[in-house]
């Protein structure tokens, strides 16, 4: 088993969110590539401190690029050895986030 990961945070940049902003959870409310909330809707920056599309290009060039490769490269590094593989992604998360999910995850 090998396991690729980030060392960032979330909030910094989300490797798990599509870069162009389709929403993971379509008609239900979700976060950003990089998050200016939390999940539960409270601000992450200043007024006027959020970052800019400039700031959020460097971090998706710095992090979340290099993330997506390093992992395409395992995917085809396994693929080569075995055959197949099988990807499973994994998110931490409380088990209720009200704005995000109805219930309990």
């Amino acid at each position: 088993m090998t396991t690729v990961r980030t060392a960032i945070s979330r909030t910094v940049i989300d490797v798990n969110r599509d870069p162009s902003g389709a929403s993971l959870y379509p008609g239900q409310a979700t976060t950003a590539l990089c998050p200016t909330e939390t999940f539960d809707g409270e601000a992450l920056y200043r007024q006027g401190e959020a970052p800019q599309e400039a700031e959020i290009a460097e971090r998706r060039a710095q992090f979340f690029e290099p993330y997506h490769a390093a992992l395409a490269q395992e995917v085809e590094r396994l693929r080569a050895r075995c055959g197949r593989v099988v990807l499973y992604e994994a998110h931490s998360i409380r088990s209720r986030v009200p704005r995000l999910f109805c219930g309990e995850l």
